[in-house]
């Protein structure tokens, strides 16, 4: 009866602290350190209940951080052209559709200062999606994926 108990404790305590974005569970690794930014894996910004994935700042890291994130999304039955918080696309450079999809010309622009991708989506357990495409960082965040 005791091994019974322990494992309900047990059980209980990882459940408590599931990272998570809504119905999407994340294997974190370690602890974000942007000194030393680890490609292609979750890592917890410190204490914080936020979890940060970085990718190289080429057209393939756009390509990872966009796949990652529609997947996630998909997952969750939401979509990337719905965004709750931010929806921001700026750029001239990205303007039309064709461009906007091209992870070259995509690259090509934010490099150079001209674009910047920054969208938010909202989970159901209150953790929001980040996805930032700048000049200084192409990475995915998931706040709030502590719970």
């Amino acid at each position: 009866m005791k091994i019974i108990y322990a494992w309900v404790l047990f059980m209980t305590g990882i459940v408590c602290i599931a990272q998570t974005f809504g119905a999407t569970a994340l294997d974190v690794k370690g602890t974000y350190d942007s000194a030393k930014p680890v490609t292609g894996q979750w890592l917890r910004q410190g204490t914080s209940g936020n979890v940060t994935m970085v990718f190289p700042q080429t057209p393939n890291g756009i390509n990872e951080a966009t796949t990652l994130v529609q997947g996630i999304l998909t997952e969750n039955g939401l979509t990337f052209d719905n965004p709750d918080i931010y929806r921001n696309i700026d750029g001239k450079d990205l303007s039309n559709n064709n461009n906007n999809r091209n992870p070259d010309t995509m690259n090509a622009s934010i490099q150079k200062g001209n674009s910047k991708v920054n969208l938010m989506w909202n989970a159901n357990d209150g953790s929001m999606l980040h996805l930032l495409l700048s000049k200084n960082a192409y990475e995915v965040k998931v706040m709030n994926a502590y719970k």
